[in-house]
């Protein structure tokens, strides 16, 4: 038998008429764990805590196929282009040099000089890949 426990309210306690799906779930794993709930109420918050507990490694397991996949050297991600990698590198470069920049308070030449020179490496090198049309050269 089939229960939508989402839509089920809860009839007691600082939740009273609230949908138990809009009830957070350490509420949830409180109720269960401390109070003497019959039968049917453990069912319905025990019901909620899996569907829960379900959702989440569905999305954990379709973030990680999605964007945990192994990477390979000299091959740019799907979806991700020089372009995107040039934007990125730009506002790197432009939030540390706020952090580094010699004639700020706190600033240091030499680490502003190592930030230049490796953010200069890094563009040289996305412009490289994207002449190359994404792929290293071997």
């Amino acid at each position: 038998m089939y229960v939508d426990v989402y839509e089920e309210c809860l009839l007691f306690g600082k939740h009273r008429g609230e949908r138990i799906g809009n009830v957070a779930t350490p509420y949830l794993q409180w109720m269960v764990k401390s109070l003497d709930l019959s039968g049917d109420e453990v069912r319905i918050v025990i019901a909620e805590i899996s569907r829960r507990e379900r959702c989440r490694q569905r999305t954990r397991s379709h973030y990680e196929r999605t964007y945990n996949a192994p990477l390979q050297p000299g091959k740019l991600p799907a979806g991700v282009t020089p372009d995107l990698l040039l934007e990125v590198f730009s506002l790197a470069r432009k939030t540390a040099a706020r952090l580094y920049h010699p004639d700020l308070h706190g600033g240091d030449w030499q680490k502003m000089k190592l930030l230049n020179t490796a953010c200069d490496y890094l563009e040289q090198q996305t412009r490289a890949l994207a002449a190359t049309g994404g792929r290293a050269s071997a």
